[in-house]
């Protein structure tokens, strides 16, 4: 059995190879990857900590106290879910990388009126769409989005990031977008 490196960094760069080598969807790994970066940002640190003595419920009430202002109550409770599964994840891959299997959510079917099941991929789409305030076919900016202008930002060649920011944002909002710009980084360079 190799050895396996279970740092804070390790965590997070898992999810990119995950996701790189196809091991998992791209868009989960990326959500998970996202997670651990916004929670384990609440340590000191946090890239040479070792996940396997990690108090995971004490690291998410931290994150949670220090972010509290940052996000709403249900994308908390979002990023603290998907840092468990991510932890518990990726410590299972650090036991038996060869015998690892990715997470996946198990299917929550449901039935309508006609007692036929739901798909549950539609679902999650309507519970996604009604987290931010969007619905089918709605093409007027839900309240949350009135007075954001998108500005598209060419980030390398085939790839326009798109932000979504106010007329009149502050040089401190400017300073702290930048810092979670930078938390988000897969590489570990610094700012220049």
């Amino acid at each position: 059995m190799r050895y396996m490196n279970t740092t804070g960094k390790q965590l997070v760069e898992h999810w990119g190879w995950a996701a790189e080598k196809r091991q998992m969807n791209r868009n989960t790994a990326g959500a998970l990857r996202t997670a651990c970066v916004h929670v384990l940002g609440a340590l000191d640190n946090w890239e040479q900590i070792d996940v396997t003595s990690l108090d995971v419920d004490d690291v998410i009430r931290r994150f949670q106290n220090l972010r509290a202002r940052d996000f709403n109550p249900t994308s908390l409770n979002a990023y603290a879910r998907r840092f468990r599964n991510a932890v518990a994840s990726f410590l299972e891959h650090a036991k038996d990388p060869a015998g690892w299997k990715p997470i996946s959510r198990a299917p929550k079917v449901g039935t309508n009126a006609n007692r036929r099941a739901t798909a549950p991929r539609a679902k999650r789409a309507t519970e996604d769409r009604a987290e931010s305030g969007q619905t089918r076919g709605d093409t007027t900016p839900a309240p949350a989005l009135r007075g954001l202008i998108e500005y598209p930002f060419p980030l390398r060649d085939n790839l326009v990031a798109r932000l979504m920011l106010p007329r009149d944002i502050s040089a401190a909002e400017a300073k702290r977008l930048y810092g979670f710009m930078m938390a988000l980084a897969v590489d570990s360079t610094s700012a220049p």
